[in-house]
C-alpha cells in the first residue's frame, strides 16, 4: 500500500513509541514518559538510555528508491524536539549512527549492546507515512506528487509536506523571513514604481514556470556605472525565494559572488535549481573563464559523477534563470580576454544597460536615498513568501504537470501578442523573445494571484521596456561588427562592383565581382577596406577569416587577381593586384551565419564531452533532457545531429543504445510530422533507426553507409529550408566541420 506524505502539523501529533521486547519505556515520579530502559540480557541488568521518548515518524527515500531510512522525532525537556533522519544502512552497520544525536546534546551513556537494541528497534518499527528524501529544490520528480520543493517542505496546492534535505539542498538560503504582508507593502509595492524593478520580480518568479515549458536557462546581465541600483535589483529578485540582505552586511543572502572558479559556480547553479541564481560583480570573475562559464551556466549540465555505490554515473543538471551585474557588459568582459562574443553567448547572457534612475514612477519630492536604504533593509527582513504563494496558486490551476503545461502555453501565447521585436531582429533574437513571453506570463499570474499590485498592461510595459533595452543594445553591437560593416558597405555600393572579366568599367569602382566553380565573391580594393576599418583593418580581416567570410592568401589577408576592366586605377588587364576576397553569402546570410555555426560546434563539443563520460549502463532519461537544452525543439537540424552522435558513440552506449535511439526517435522527431515536406524523410529515417537499433552491435557497414547517405540528403534539405550558405556543400573541409556532418 502506498504510504501518504505527512505535514509538520501531523508530525507534532505523533506520540512516542512504547518500544519492543528489549526496549521498554521509563517513567518519572510524576508518571511522565521520559525515555527508555534497554534489557541487554547480561548480569548488569537493564540500562537506562539518555535519549528521551522516540516517535518513529516515517520511512524516507528518494525518487529512485535510494537513501532509504527512518525519520524519528526525539524529545527532551531540556533539549527540545528534534526531527532526525537515520539511514537504514547506518542503523544496520554503523557505530556512529547516533553521532547526530550527540551533536544535538544527548549524552547517550550506555554500552554498545544497548545501542544495538535501540538501532534495531528503530529499524524494524513499522511506519505509516512517507517523507521524501530530496536532493534539490524545484518541481517534485517523485512519483504521484504534484508539488514544488523548498527547503521547508514540498508545497502542493493545499498543504506543505515534510521533507528530508540532502546536504547540498540544506545549503540553499531559500528560507522564509518576516511577514508576507510586510513584503508586499515594503518591497513589492515599491518595486512596481519602476519598470525594471517590477520586471526583476516577475523574472525571478518565472523560474517556477520553467518546469512547465520547453525553455532552458537564461541570464540577464545588468551593467552600467555604480550607484544606479544594480545590486538592489539582485536583492529584490532574491526576496521572492529567500533573504535579499546585502551579503556585505549579513550572512545567509541569496546573492552569490562571481569571484569563484568555473566549477564552483556550476556547483552553485546546481544547488540553486528551482529558485534563482544571482551573481554579484562580474568584474571579479576570471576573464579567461568567463566565456566558457556562460555556456556552462545556461547549458544546465555539469560533470558526471559516480554514485556512492560506484554504479551508474549521475549527471549534475539544472534549469535556471539568473541575474548578473557589474560595471562592464558581458561583451566587454569577453573582449577583455582577447576573445570575441559569439552569437550563442549574446542570446544566452543578455546585456541590459542600466543608465538612469530605475524607480521612474516615484514622486519627484521623494528622498531617494532614504527610499533605497529602506528598501534594502526590508530585503533582509521579509522574504520567501511570494514564491510559496505563487506556486501553490499555480498548482491549484491543474492537478497535473501536463495540465499546467497547456495552461502556461496559452498564457505565453497571449503575451506574444503584446511582446514583439519587429522585423529588424534576427531569428536568434526572436527565439530569445520566447523567454520574454514566459516572463510576461509569470507577471500576469503574479497580478492574478494578488502578489503584485499592478495591471497586466503594466506587466507588458515592463517586459517590453527591458526587452527593448536588450534588443537595441544587441543590434547596436551587431551593427559595429566587421561582418556588418562589410555587409552594409557591399549592399550600399553594389552598383560600384564590376565583373572581374568585364571590359566595362567606371571611375567610381570600389571593387570587382568574381564568379567561379567554388562560389561568388566580392573583391574589395585594399584602400577601400582600410578606409572602412582605419587602424583596425588587420583585426577586422582576422575576424572575417574566423567568420569564414574572407578568403585569405597563404601569407596575407588579400589575394591576387587579374582584372579585365580598364576602369578604375588598375591599368593593364594583365596586371596582378591584391583584393580582399569576401564571400557573396555575407549579404544573404540570415540567422545561421558562421559565428552561429561556430557556436553550434562548441555546443556539439560539450555534448561529446558529456557523452564520452557516460557509463555503459546509461539511463536514456539522462540523455533526453540534455538534448532538449542543447538542441532546441525548433531546430530540426540539431535533432538530426543529436541522433547522429548517438549512432557515432554506439560502442560506448553498448546494449542500451537502442533504448536511447527509440527515445530520441519518439520525442525528438515529432516536429517532422507537422511538416508535410519532411514526412517521407521522417518515415525513412524512422525505419533506418529501427534497423540500426537492432543491428548496431554487429556494426553493419552497409547499413551505416545507407544511414550516412540519408543524412547527406537530409543535410541538403535542411540547407535549403534554413537558408544555409551554399559554399558549405562546395567545400568538403567545411562539411566535415559542420554540426550536421
Amino acid at each position: 500500500m502506498k504510504m501518504p506524505l505527512i505535514t509538520k502539523k501531523e508530525i507534532t501529533k505523533i506520540i512516542a513509541s512504547s518500544g519492543d521486547s528489549h526496549v521498554t519505556p521509563v517513567f518519572n515520579e510524576q508518571d511522565k514518559f521520559i525515555g527508555y530502559s534497554v534489557d541487554t540480557e547480561d548480569s548488569y541488568g537493564p540500562d537506562d538510555v539518555d535519549l528521551g521518548p522516540i516517535a518513529i515518524v516515517a520511512t524516507s527515500m528518494d525518487e529512485n528508491g535510494e537513501n532509504t531510512g527512518k525519520v524519528i522525532k526525539i524529545s527532551s525537556s531540556i533539549k527540545g524536539n528534534h526531527l532526525i533522519y537515520l539511514r537504514n544502512t547506518e542503523l544496520k552497520n554503523s557505530k556512529k549512527v547516533f553521532d547526530v544525536l550527540i551533536d544535538k546534546g544527548f549524552t547517550i551513556n550506555t554500552n554498545s549492546k544497548a545501542l544495538n537494541h535501540i538501532k534495531n528497534f528503530i529499524l524494524m518499527h513499522p511506519t505509516e507515512a512517507y517523507i521524501p528524501y530530496v536532493k534539490r529544490m524545484g518541481y517534485a520528480t517523485l512519483p504521484g506528487i504534484h508539488g514544488y520543493v523548498f527547503p521547508d517542505g514540498i508545497y502542493t496546492k493545499d498543504n506543505v509536506f515534510e521533507t528530508i534535505l540532502s546536504p547540498d539542498c540544506k545549503t540553499v538560503p531559500s528560507h522564509l523571513l518576516g511577514e508576507y504582508e510586510a513584503w508586499k507593502t515594503q518591497i513589492a509595492a515599491k518595486a512596481v514604481k519602476g519598470k525594471i524593478p517590477a520586471f526583476t520580480l516577475m523574472y525571478s518568479m518565472t523560474n517556477m514556470l520553467l518546469p512547465f515549458s520547453d525553455l532552458g536557462g537564461l541570464f540577464l546581465h545588468l551593467w552600467g556605472d555604480s550607484s544606479l541600483g544594480k545590486s538592489l535589483l539582485l536583492q529584490l529578485a532574491a526576496t521572492v525565494y529567500g533573504s535579499g540582505v546585502d551579503p556585505r552586511v549579513d550572512s545567509g543572502s541569496m546573492l552569490q559572488k562571481w569571484n569563484s572558479t568555473s566549477n564552483a559556480l556550476l556547483n552553485t547553479a546546481k544547488r540553486f535549481h528551482g529558485s534563482i541564481l544571482l551573481l554579484d560583480e562580474v568584474g571579479e570573475c576570471s576573464g579567461s573563464e568567463f566565456s566558457d562559464t556562460i555556456y556552462k551556466l545556461t547549458g544546465g549540465v555539469g560533470k558526471s559523477r559516480s554514485k556512492s555505490n560506484g554504479q551508474a554515473q549521475e549527471m549534475d543538471s539544472w534549469s535556471i534563470l539568473g541575474i548578473s551585474n557589474g560595471e562592464v557588459s558581458a561583451l566587454e568582459k569577453i573582449e577583455s580576454a582577447k576573445s570575441k562574443q559569439m552569437k550563442g553567448q549574446a542570446i544566452r547572457f543578455l546585456d541590459i544597460n542600466i543608465t538612469d534612475q530605475i524607480f521612474s514612477e516615484v514622486p519627484s519630492d521623494t528622498d531617494m536615498k532614504q527610499f533605497v536604504d529602506d528598501l534594502k533593509e526590508s530585503c533582509g527582513n521579509h522574504a520567501g513568501h511570494a514564491s510559496r504563494d505563487f506556486i501553490q496558486q499555480l498548482l491549484r490551476k491543474s492537478d497535473s504537470k501536463e495540465g499546467l503545461q497547456d495552461l502556461i502555453k496559452k498564457e505565453t501565447a497571449k503575451a506574444a501578442e503584446h511582446i514583439t521585436c519587429g522585423d529588424h531582429a534576427g531569428q536568434a533574437e526572436k527565439r530569445v523573445l520566447r523567454h520574454f513571453h514566459l516572463i510576461a506570463a509569470a507577471g500576469c499570474y503574479a497580478v492574478e494571484f494578488g502578489i503584485l499590485n499592478m495591471s497586466k498592461q503594466s506587466v507588458y510595459a515592463a517586459v517590453n521596456h527591458v526587452k527593448d533595452i536588450w534588443l537595441n543594445g544587441s543590434l547596436d553591437q551587431e551593427a559595429t561588427s566587421p561582418e556588418s560593416v562589410v555587409r552594409n558597405f557591399i549592399q550600399a555600393n553594389k552598383s560600384k562592383f564590376i565583373e572581374r572579366n568585364s571590359n566595362k568599367g567606371h571611375e567610381t569602382c570600389v571593387g570587382y565581382i568574381d564568379s567561379n566553380g567554388s562560389g561568388n565573391y566580392y573583391l574589395i580594393k585594399l584602400e577601400i577596406f582600410k578606409d572602412l576599418f582605419k587602424e583596425n583593418s588587420q583585426s577586422a580581416a582576422s575576424q572575417l577569416v574566423k567568420s569564414d567570410f574572407l578568403i585569405r592568401d597563404k601569407d596575407r589577408f588579400a589575394r591576387k587577381y587579374q582584372v579585365a576592366s580598364k576602369g578604375g586605377s588598375f591599368g593593364s588587364s594583365q596586371e596582378l593586384k591584391r583584393f580582399y576576397t569576401i564571400r557573396a553569402e555575407i549579404i544573404d546570410v540570415s540567422e545561421y551565419n558562421s559565428p552561429q555555426l561556430t557556436y553550434a560546434i562548441q555546443l556539439n563539443n560539450e555534448f561529446l564531452t558529456q557523452l564520452s563520460q557516460y557509463n555503459p549502463k546509461l539511463n536514456p532519461n539522462q540523455v533526453i533532457p540534455y538534448l532538449g537544452r542543447i538542441y532546441p525543439q525548433d531546430h530540426a537540424e540539431y535533432h538530426t545531429y543529436a541522433v547522429n552522435l548517438l549512432h557515432k558513440y554506439e560502442t560506448t552506449l553498448q546494449k542500451h543504445a537502442h533504448k536511447i535511439f527509440n527515445d530520441v526517435k519518439d520525442k525528438q522527431f515529432d516536429f517532422a510530422l507537422n511538416d508535410p515536406d519532411q514526412v517521407s524523410q521522417y518515415n525513412y529515417f524512422t525505419q533506418l533507426l529501427n534497423q540500426y537499433s537492432i543491428s548496431h552491435q554487429n556494426y553493419d557497414s552497409k547499413l551505416v553507409n545507407e544511414y550516412n547517405e540519408n543524412l547527406a540528403l537530409r543535410f541538403n534539405s535542411i540547407i535549403s529550408k534554413y537558408n544555409y550558405q551554399p559554399q558549405i556543400m562546395q567545400q568538403p573541409q567545411l562539411v566535415k566541420q559542420h554540426p550536421l556532418y
